[in-house]
């Protein structure tokens, strides 16, 4: 029996599973280091790190098939990618559970942040065997999106690239693989598992760790912003405490053309910018800051809630 070649090319899948890992683990510690708040290499470390470590898995507990390294890599790494996305949009979802509200209003917010993570993974199951559906899909999302960012604050080539990109890649990569399909699919981990069964895994993770993470909660505590802006119209304060949207909360007009709100932030650490009108610019009263890297230019505000740091005053 011709079994000894088999049992070789498992063993060298086993082994390039732990070199996906390590790889992946190296990539994650480097994006830790470097920071990913608007920064872009940190953030593109976090991606290609999620998506090795993913990959690795895959190795170490799927099969070859009896493909070729190349065409083994070529197979999983849409599947890998999309994982990856999906993952990551599922941690910037937890950031629900700093904005202090009730229980049930923390599942309901968490349960719509997590919409793009479901739509994700459902795409993964529905091309899992139809490749062209993830491919032409992946590709139409990644254009959206581009178009829904293009004259926001944050709209710019890097954001494009790092959050359009992956999904161009994934869609590119389905396409490959339907047009190589006859070559690529085999007897492998898919044949004899439904195709839902990794994209479910991936959702009840998503529902551990946000039970956990609402158990572990560390206090929150009111703080006050405040800016002196007589000439504007409207101004907001978004931050790392609510991945950064513009419009969730609103400063009130005071006397004196002061603009004033209170808001629960977690104790720790947090970054944060006001938008007057349509201009991002930060805290020119706190000290605290943080310089952006390219390609963004200016400086984040920072706060440290529950330290004696703490600039804002607190009720």
């Amino acid at each position: 029996m011709n079994t000894t070649p088999l049992s070789l090319q498992e063993l060298g899948h086993r082994k390039l599973s732990y070199v996906f890992l390590a790889v992946g683990c190296i990539l994650l510690v480097v994006a830790y280091l470097v920071g990913v708040s608007d920064n872009p290499p940190g953030f593109a470390s976090m991606i290609l790190g999620t998506f090795f470590v993913v990959l690795g898995l895959i190795y170490r507990f799927g099969k070859s098939g009896g493909r070729k390294p190349g065409q083994n890599l070529m197979y999983w790494s849409p599947r890998a990618l999309c994982i990856a996305v999906a993952v990551l949009l599922g941690i910037f979802a937890l950031d629900v559970f700093e904005e202090g509200g009730g229980f049930w209003t923390t599942v309901l917010d968490l349960l719509l942040h997590l919409v793009p993570s479901f739509l994700i993974l459902i795409l993964l199951a529905v091309s899992w065997r139809r490749e062209w559906i993830g491919g032409y899909l992946s590709i139409a999302l990644a254009v959206l999106y581009v178009l829904w960012a293009w004259n926001r604050p944050f709209g710019n080539l890097s954001t494009f690239l790092l959050m359009a990109g992956p999904l161009a890649v994934i869609g590119a990569l389905f396409l490959l693989n339907w047009y190589l399909r006859s070559t690529l699919r085999g007897n492998v981990l898919e044949a004899t598992t439904p195709r839902w069964l990794l994209p479910g895994i991936v959702v009840v993770g998503f529902v551990a760790i946000g039970f956990i993470y609402y158990v572990t909660l560390p206090k929150t505590q009111s703080v006050t912003f405040s800016l002196d802006a007589p000439a504007a119209q409207q101004v907001f304060v978004a931050g790392s405490f609510n991945h950064w949207n513009p419009r969730q909360y609103p400063l009130s007009k005071q006397p004196q053309g002061q603009w004033q709100t209170t808001i629960l932030l977690p104790v720790g650490r947090s970054e944060y910018k006001f938008i007057v009108d349509t201009e991002w610019v930060h805290d020119v009263n706190n000290p605290n800051k943080v310089e952006l890297g390219m390609p963004l230019h200016g400086y984040n505000s920072v706060i440290y809630v529950g330290s004696k740091d703490t600039l804002s005053s607190k009720k």
